[in-house]
């Protein structure tokens, strides 16, 4: 009993999750590259800080 209400619990919160992504909007294109290269100037940045 426990665990069907855990498993119910669950899927009613990858339900939501699915509803708020539907919900988001539009889908944008990103591109791996860019993306990896402004995670890394930032780490970098803030390397030289400390």
């Amino acid at each position: 009993m426990v665990r069907e209400k855990q498993a119910e619990s669950s899927l009613q919160q990858l339900r939501d999750l699915v509803a708020e992504g539907l919900a988001s909007g539009e889908t944008t294109e990103w591109d791996r590259n860019t993306f990896l290269s402004r995670v890394r100037g930032e780490v970098s940045d803030e390397e030289q800080k400390d």
